[in-house]
């Protein structure tokens, strides 16, 4: 009887150690992802739509192929993608030719000022729409296409 009372004493300590290992851990691989999330720099960070930039040098200066207008972003709706003070590169976008994917980042008139969010759906065929999402918000805009202005071609991360 002593030897089964042991045995289960001893099976009861590993099953609680087992259940405290695998509590500490979740909450290790949790602290990590959160790591992860917090720091751009991480290999979990979503990167911008289009990571091929073409550019030339020309007397010391560096010319980005097919970037019509540069901005600096300011709010924190694309995080952990883009942050306040990063340079957003970016291509005419005519709505009358070009077309836009899920994924893409866009610049879109929204009021009196412009807005940047990530593609998140594609309606233009059915209602001449597309749906954004800033990568840190749960909102969502239903977009006129003629309302986009740009789309961006590449980031350029600064402190």
């Amino acid at each position: 009887m002593r030897a089964a009372s042991f045995l289960f004493f001893i099976l009861g300590v590993l099953f609680g150690l087992g259940v405290f290992w695998g509590a500490v851990s979740l909450v290790e691989s949790q602290i990590a992802f959160w790591e992860d999330e917090m720091n751009p720099y991480s290999p979990n960070h979503i990167q911008p739509s289009n990571l091929d930039i073409d550019f030339v040098e020309e007397n010391g200066s560096v010319v980005v192929e097919d970037v019509d207008y540069v901005h600096s972003v300011s709010g924190s709706s694309m995080r952990p993608t883009i942050f306040t003070g990063n340079t957003i590169l970016y291509r005419e976008f005519n709505h009358d030719f070009d077309t836009v994917e899920e994924g893409d980042i866009v610049r879109f008139r929204y009021g009196d000022g412009a807005v940047v969010h990530r593609v998140a759906g594609n309606y233009v065929r059915t209602s001449g729409k597309v749906v954004t999402l800033g990568d840190n918000n749960e909102g969502t805009e239903h977009v006129p296409v003629e309302n986009i202005t740009h789309v961006a071609v590449g980031t350029l991360y600064t402190e």
